[in-house]
């Protein structure tokens, strides 16, 4: 009695005989039968996007296997992650509670949505020691500087060291960061400055 899904739905059937020793009482036969829905599978495109600390993914298109032409049913809904929040090439990315929408949806049962892969790419960051200097002689001061770009979650530390050496000269501060295991997630730009040791001044003293 129509096209769509459902349970003890009837079936009407047109009959007729060839043979001239009988007739039809009736011309039609009527029982009941069942439509099912109809299994298809969905499939997604996922966006490449910049290290962020999470391994949410943002979905591009979507499309669905297994329509009849003239249906009007698609996928909907969602939400798409990475395997996980760390920078990769072709990383995998899943769709979890993706569902059917349109006038047909309920003839159609999702059975799968195939896996989509995207990139996850280094995040821009950088560190800048503050040049500094000292008279020859002295105690080396506190080094500092600035860091731009880090996530605070990373927890990523940083220290300031120079190049060795004590005398009057031009040496390099540079910054150390830490932990290792953290910073793979990161594109760094490390900027250096300059520590000054310059000459001390003497005072000389003539004995009467």
């Amino acid at each position: 009695n129509s096209k769509t899904v459902g349970n003890a739905k009837t079936v009407t059937a047109t009959v007729s005989i060839d043979n001239a020793n009988y007739s039809l009482s009736n011309s039609t036969a009527i029982t009941t039968a069942s439509i099912t829905p109809k299994e298809i599978t969905g499939a997604f495109a996922a966006a490449n996007k910049v290290y962020d600390g999470a391994n949410a993914a943002a979905v591009t298109e979507r499309n669905l296997q297994g329509v009849i032409d003239q249906d009007a049913v698609v996928l909907i809904g969602g939400t798409a992650t990475f395997s996980d929040k760390n920078v990769g090439i072709g990383k995998s990315v899943t769709l979890s509670g993706a569902t059917l929408s349109g006038l047909d949806k309920d003839n159609y049962l999702l059975s799968s949505v195939s896996d989509a892969s995207a990139n996850i790419s280094p995040k821009a960051v950088s560190v800048s020691p503050v040049a500094s200097s000292k008279v020859y002689g002295a105690v080396d001061p506190a080094f500092s500087g600035t860091t731009a770009g880090f996530l605070e979650a990373d927890g990523i530390a940083v220290s300031y060291v120079r190049s060795p050496g004590e005398q009057v000269a031009s040496y390099t501060i540079n910054g150390v960061l830490s932990p290792e295991d953290a910073l793979g997630n990161y594109e760094i730009t490390y900027n250096t400055a300059l520590f000054e040791i310059t000459t001390a001044r003497l005072v000389v003293i003539a004995d009467n």
